[in-house]
């Protein structure tokens, strides 16, 4: 990850459980449960669908997510 994201979230990130629900991720984020459905769905942020509209988000992903946002921020 970038320092940029290892700064802001890694104390975040750490007592977060391995894989995270679509309000854990919201709640850690500070953004609304449909904007992490949205990203999940346009493939923008990785989940593992466990049912219709039930997604979970393994730490690693989340912390993929904020890494390559973090570096396309940085390139504009």
């Amino acid at each position: 990850m970038t320092h940029l994201v290892d700064d802001l979230f890694a104390n975040q990130l750490k007592p977060a459980p391995d894989v995270l629900t679509t309000e854990e991720v919201a709640r850690l984020l500070r953004v609304d449960t449909s904007t992490v459905i949205r990203w999940a769905t346009q493939h923008t942020l990785k989940c593992v669908q466990v049912g219709p509209r039930l997604h979970r988000f393994p730490k690693w992903c989340l912390e993929e997510f904020l890494s390559d946002t973090a570096k396309n921020t940085q390139h504009k």
